[in-house]
């Protein structure tokens, strides 16, 4: 083989994987966009949905700025987000669980399907009129992303989803309160 040859051989081997790096080069921001809005998928230790969801989730809610360290509001720690974020988001829930169960106890809402942390419940105070739409929807939304964090074994999401769904599941605890004492 000549040396003409070989290096048309070599120009044919590495024609896509140049061209492919080139093209991602030149759509790199259009790439990162799509990347942004994919709704499901894992890609190492990173989980799509649950950090999707917890971002579409903040984007629609009108959240109080971040509570200052002196309120009575808890967060758990960086360490235990990282070691432990799947039960971070189930404390989160159950506490959430427990708000709507006092107001459905309060209201008067409970039968015999309608039992403590059933989406029956919070259907019954929607139906109502004792909870609102917008607190209904983020109840579900939140119920569906514990729902993710309970049943996929390799749930390793971001510290920072972590933190955010905890706050959106101490604002919906305190509405709730608020609409239980408002009864």
């Amino acid at each position: 083989m000549d040396a003409l040859t070989f290096i048309a051989e070599i120009a044919k081997a590495l024609a896509w994987p140049v061209a492919s790096v080139v093209i991602a080069l030149i759509f790199r921001a259009q790439i990162q966009a799509l990347l942004l809005r994919m709704k499901k998928g894992k890609l190492g230790p990173a989980e799509f949905e649950f950090e999707e969801g917890v971002r579409e989730l903040q984007r629609t809610e009108q959240l109080p700025p971040v509570a200052s360290e002196s309120s009575a509001i808890e967060t758990p720690s960086s360490d235990r987000v990282a070691k432990e974020p799947r039960s971070v988001v189930l404390e989160a829930w159950l506490k959430v669980e427990a708000a709507i169960d006092s107001l459905g106890k309060k209201s008067g809402h409970f039968n015999a399907l309608a039992r403590p942390g059933s989406s029956l419940l919070a259907k019954l105070l929607l139906k109502a009129g004792v909870l609102p739409p917008e607190l209904h929807s983020l109840y579900r939304e939140l119920q569906q992303l514990r729902n993710q964090a309970s049943h996929d074994l390799d749930f390793k999401p971001s510290a920072e989803s972590v933190f955010t769904y905890v706050r959106l599941a101490q604002h919906l605890e305190a509405e709730l309160s608020k609409a239980e004492s408002a009864l």
